[in-house]
C-alpha cells in the first residue's frame, strides 16, 4: 500500500509531466514517450552553459525566444527548468534527481559544436540564493544573463500577474503590506520552494544587488552580463549584439523575429501613492545597485 508521501510525490511528478506538455503545446503521451527518451539517453547530452536567472518579468521570455532563432544557440526541451530551484510544484525536488535529470533537456553532445549554446532561462534562479552556488557546481564556466528592469515597474507587474494566474486576491496596497508577513516562514525556515516566496514576493525581487552579490561570489565579472530591459525593449537589435558578443557566437546574424513574448498582464487602478511608496523603497537599494555595477539606470 502507498505511502501518503509517496502518493504526494507520484501526483506531483504527473503535474510536472502536465505543466510542461502544456507548455511545449504537445499531447501528454508524446511529451512522455519524448521524456522518456532524453531521459534514458541524457549521459550522452550537453549541460547549460549560459543561464538567464532573472529578474521576472524583465524580458526572460522575449531574450529566451531571440537567441533560439541563432543557429549557434541549440534548443533546450523547455525554457523555465527550474532545476537549480528544486521545481516550483509542491511535493517535487527536481534537483535532488541530480545531474541526469538536468541533462535530459539538452541537445545530445554528438549535435553540439564547440562554440555552440545550450541556454537555461529561468527568472527565479536570481531570486533564489541557492542557485547561484548550485549552477557553479554543475558548470563554474556558466555564462550568466541578468535582465533587470525598474523594480517599481517589476514589482506591479509581478502583482497583477499573480492577480490574473488566481494567487492574489488582495488589494495591492494591502499586498504590498503583507508581504513580509507572508514571506516570514519562508526566510526563517530558508524554504525557497514555498509558495508564498515565490508568488507574493513583489517587493524582495527587486532587491537586485543583494541577489546579483551571490553570483559574484561565485563567477568572475567576465562571466556575468547586465542588461536594463528598458534598453533590450528599447533598442533591442543593439542589446543582442552586445549579447551575442558575450557568448562568443556570430554577432552579425539578424534575428527576423522581435516580437516581444509574454507581455505584461495590463496595470489599472495602482494610485500614485503606490507608485511613490515603491520609489522610496527601492530608493537606498538601487543606489547600492548603481554603485556596485558602477552604471545607472533611469528607472524611477
Amino acid at each position: 500500500m502507498l505511502s501518503i508521501n509517496r502518493y504526494n510525490k507520484i501526483i506531483a511528478e504527473f503535474k510536472w509531466l502536465q505543466l510542461n506538455a502544456r507548455a511545449q503545446s504537445k499531447h501528454l503521451p508524446v511529451f512522455m514517450s519524448e521524456w522518456l527518451f532524453r531521459h534514458s539517453t541524457a549521459r550522452f547530452r550537453g549541460i547549460a552553459n549560459c543561464a538567464i536567472v532573472g529578474a521576472q518579468k524583465a524580458g526572460s521570455s522575449s531574450l529566451y525566444y531571440y537567441l533560439n532563432q541563432h543557429p549557434q544557440v541549440k534548443p533546450t526541451f523547455g525554457k523555465e527548468l527550474h532545476y537549480f530551484t528544486g521545481s516550483i510544484i509542491e511535493n517535487l525536488d527536481t534537483y535532488a534527481k541530480g545531474d541526469i535529470w538536468y541533462r535530459a533537456h539538452f541537445p545530445l553532445t554528438r549535435n553540439l559544436k564547440e562554440n555552440d549554446i545550450c541556454v537555461d532561462a529561468t527568472p527565479l534562479y536570481l531570486f533564489n540564493p541557492l542557485a547561484a552556488g548550485r549552477i557553479y557546481r554543475c558548470n563554474p564556466n556558466c555564462k550568466i544573463i541578468i535582465l533587470l528592469r525598474d523594480p517599481v515597474d517589476r514589482a506591479i507587474s509581478h502583482y497583477f500577474h499573480s492577480k490574473k494566474m488566481g494567487q492574489e486576491n488582495l488589494p495591492i496596497e494591502v499586498a504590498l503590506a503583507k508581504e513580509g508577513e507572508r514571506l516570514k516562514n519562508a526566510l526563517a525556515n530558508k524554504d525557497y520552494k514555498e509558495r508564498a516566496y515565490r508568488v507574493h514576493s513583489y517587493q524582495a525581487r527587486g532587491l537586485y544587488w543583494q541577489q546579483i552579490k551571490n553570483y559574484l561570489h561565485y563567477f568572475s565579472e567576465e562571466q556575468l552580463l547586465f542588461i536594463n530591459s528598458d534598453d533590450f525593449f528599447n533598442d533591442t537589435a543593439q542589446t543582442l549584439k552586445q549579447v551575442f558578443e558575450f557568448l562568443e557566437v556570430d554577432e552579425n546574424h539578424n534575428i527576423s523575429d522581435l516580437s516581444v513574448k509574454n507581455v505584461g498582464d495590463k496595470v489599472s487602478n495602482v494610485s500614485a501613492e503606490v507608485y511613490q511608496q515603491l520609489s522610496q523603497y527601492y530608493r537606498i537599494p538601487n543606489q547600492a545597485l548603481f554603485a556596485g555595477l558602477n552604471k545607472t539606470f533611469d528607472w524611477r
